[in-house]
């Protein structure tokens, strides 16, 4: 095994490199620095590249190299790396006058210095810049800067091509769509141009806003370029990822694309396929403004969307066993995750319940809204056993249940949300409940229902539609009537007496759903 002798800074590594003398000739000396160390030694040496291999196993990247034999044999003086991964550390392997040289880079970089989070006060303020570049590939130590842009407003703005340096095309043109014909007889930034463009932007008084992942894609291309270029000024770009104002609330989303495309396609940004720095300047602003206008209903909705659906296609999946008592462990857990899921998202949505239901609660009616307990998995109908024993004076029922009254127990949860809670609730138990059955009534009620203008049945009956944003009335009848039969129920008149129909009601309507539900429980 070749051995590692591990420097801490990079300025005793080239003083043992210059010198020539190790211990060993299989030695490799070791560095745990970053990507501007890694430049240094390439820019120092005049190191040209070897490959670079990279490719992505189980969604993560993996790095592999030539081993040093080959490079020290074959390739004096070359470098191999891998492009920034947020997995795992980059790693550079150079073979630097035949000796041995590793630099692993570790994501916990020292760019957190100035790449602050803790200035979302001075931005919310509109005192910041968007910045965007566009490059031909993912690596800063090959590819080039082509285009970069810092926008404020359209009266303020900088926009600059640059020229191909380090490749002879434009490898990613398919994503940005910049020809080489554009980028001919463009110059590289000279100092004088950035000092101007300091002075400006009034860049020293503002912070530098960019939307990037944890490799600081931009923000680490513009350290390789400036030091490429021996340019001075980019220590008064304060730098601040965007995405950090999802951090507070991105645990409560289920967004996994965290792309500005994504986040424009949710907030209804117009978006297109080219890759324009000046166009993604213009539409990260939006979505930083949103964000610091704190309007994230739209993210909280693209949730409710991906919740929803997953319950859907999970009790309609389910649905077609042969009977409840065969379901298997691993249903029931998956139903135990979503039931988890549903509820935490619940209060979220609505707030947590404020008192105990044994002990005057704060009922939302008007909202088409119930208490539910979270406790239905282990005791069902503990609000109907509840009100019971209140109404009989049963202390010791009232003893027994409070427990599973308490407020940190309860969710809210509007009609259809708590339908489906309640069919979800039967899969994890493995027995039939008449929780459906008293949920889908009252979802059938305001379907069926005639109702005098004005009262509370008959403003939610006009409203309804947006509780069916995510699932529809029919998708609901089909869960319904499958869930029915899979918990061994296959006539309807066993369910009416559920619904209670005690109010006027449209026939016609009521034919039609009864035959949908008789023709899939069939």
């Amino acid at each position: 095994m070749d051995e590692k002798k591990q420097f801490k800074k990079i300025d005793d590594l080239i003083k043992c490199i210059d010198t020539g003398i190790i211990d060993n000739d299989n030695c490799i000396l070791s560095l745990n620095g970053n990507e501007l160390d890694i430049f240094d030694l390439i820019k120092r040496y005049n190191l040209k590249v070897n490959e670079f291999i990279h490719y992505n196993d189980g969604g993560y990247y993996l790095y592999n190299y030539k081993s040093f034999k080959e490079i020290k044999n074959n390739q004096l003086n070359t470098f191999a790396v891998g492009p920034p991964s947020m997995y795992g550390n980059q790693i550079a392997k150079l073979n630097i006058n035949n000796l041995q040289i590793e630099i692993s880079k570790s994501p916990k970089s020292d760019y957190q210095l100035k790449f602050s989070s803790h200035i979302v006060d001075k931005i919310r303020s509109n005192n910041y810049l968007v910045l965007d570049i566009e490059t031909t590939g993912l690596d800063p130590f090959t590819d080039d800067i082509i285009q970069l842009c810092i926008y404020e407003s359209e009266t303020n703005k900088y926009v600059r091509y640059l020229p191909l340096e380090n490749k002879q095309k434009n490898t990613a043109i398919e994503i940005n769509h910049i020809s080489k014909t554009l980028l001919n007889n463009k110059e590289p930034l000279s100092q004088i141009e950035v000092d101007k463009l300091i002075k400006d932007l009034n860049i020293v008084n503002k912070t530098i806003v960019i939307w990037t992942g944890k490799n600081l894609f931009d923000r680490l291309f513009l350290e390789i370029y400036f030091k490429k270029h021996n340019l001075q000024g980019l220590e008064f770009f304060y730098f601040f990822n965007a995405k950090t104002l999802l951090d507070d609330i991105a645990n409560t989303l289920p967004i996994k694309d965290y792309s500005k495309d994504n986040i424009a396609r949710i907030y209804g940004i117009d978006i297109n396929n080219n890759h324009d720095a000046l166009k993604d300047c213009i539409i990260e602003k939006r979505i930083v403004d949103n964000l610091l206008q704190n309007n994230i209903k739209p993210l909280q909705e693209e949730r409710e969307e991906i919740i929803v659906n997953k319950i859907k296609e999970f009790l309609i999946r389910v649905s077609h066993m042969s009977s409840i008592e065969e379901i298997s462990m691993w249903y029931e857990d998956t139903a135990q995750s979503l039931y988890i899921e549903y509820c935490e998202f619940l209060i979220q949505k609505y707030g947590k319940v404020s008192r105990n239901y044994d002990q005057h609660h704060i009922t939302r009616g008007k909202e088409w809204i119930d208490i539910h307990h979270y406790d239905e998995v282990c005791v069902d109908n503990i609000a109907v056993k509840t009100n019971d024993a209140i109404l009989s004076s049963n202390i010791k029922s009232l003893k027994y249940l409070h427990k599973y009254n308490k407020k940190d127990r309860l969710v809210y949860a509007n009609k259809v949300e708590h339908f489906l809670l309640h069919c979800i609730i039967d899969i994890i138990r493995g027995i039939g409940s008449s929780g459906p059955n008293f949920t889908f009534g009252e979802l059938l009620k305001e379907e069926i229902g005639i109702f005098t203008a004005g009262t509370k049945e008959q403003l939610i009956q006009t409203n309804k539609n947006i509780y069916y944003k995510y699932i529809s009335f029919d998708d609901i009848i089909q869960i319904y009537a499958k869930h029915e039969k899979l918990v061994g129920c296959n006539m309807v008149n066993d369910l009416i007496e559920f619904w209670k129909i005690n109010y006027r009601f449209d026939s016609n309507r009521y034919d039609i759903i009864i035959q949908n539900i008789v023709s899939i429980m069939k």
